[in-house]
């Protein structure tokens, strides 16, 4: 006998897999609230069944279907299922998406408690290095030659220009990648409405 305490509705598409025979898709429902959930956690259930029941050819077969959208969604449950599994091109996926996420919300606690140490780590790597590559880019002076410049001059009356407002900039944005590592908030209208924005935006000579 295969011990089990799951409901029927994961242990017959696993008997359906198991035998070869065709399963229903999993479509989520667009007028259901909780459709995308009960999608995704019904494939992890499948997923730590087929584990436990030491079943190859299901978990072949589900790992095609564990980047759909859904999945993406929500890549912090896709990047745990990924790592559990040591399915490593999926890890990379759900850790691209996960960018947008700000890792230290409390909401996010649960599912990051899942991870091994080795897989948060390389996670927070991930977001940090991003973080750092924006910081390496805004304070190229090739890039930003007066903003950067310890002594900048207009080049119009060359009078001192005060990089105050520039310095301000940088340092939201800095501060704002810790939040959101993927950077599109970025030249957005939220961007716009910072303080720090519209006072470098309006820095004259």
């Amino acid at each position: 006998p295969l011990p089990t305490s799951q409901h029927n509705n994961i242990l017959e598409p696993m008997l359906r897999l198991m035998s070869g025979l065709p399963i229903p898709s999993w479509t989520p429902d667009p007028e259901s609230a909780d459709s995308d959930e009960k999608c995704i956690s019904e494939i992890e259930n499948l997923l730590l069944l087929a584990e436990s029941w030491d079943a190859p050819g299901p978990l072949s077969f589900l790992r095609f279907g564990i980047t759909a959208p859904m999945f993406l969604e929500q890549p912090l449950r896709l990047y745990a299922l990924a790592t559990h599994f040591g399915w490593v091109p999926e890890a990379k996926v759900a850790s691209k998406h996960s960018l947008g996420l700000n890792l230290y919300d409390d909401e996010h606690e649960e599912v990051l408690k899942r991870l091994s140490a080795k897989d948060l780590l390389i996670l927070l790597r991930l977001h940090r290095a991003r973080r750092d590559q924006m910081k390496v880019f805004l304070d190229d002076q090739d890039v930003f030659t007066l903003g950067n410049s310890e002594s900048s001059r207009c080049v119009a009356c060359n009078h001192e220009v005060d990089n105050s407002a520039w310095r301000e900039l940088k340092a939201r944005i800095f501060q704002e990648m810790d939040r959101c590592s993927k950077g599109d908030f970025v030249g957005s209208w939220e961007m716009e409405e910072w303080k720090e924005t519209d006072r470098c935006w309006k820095v004259k000579c």
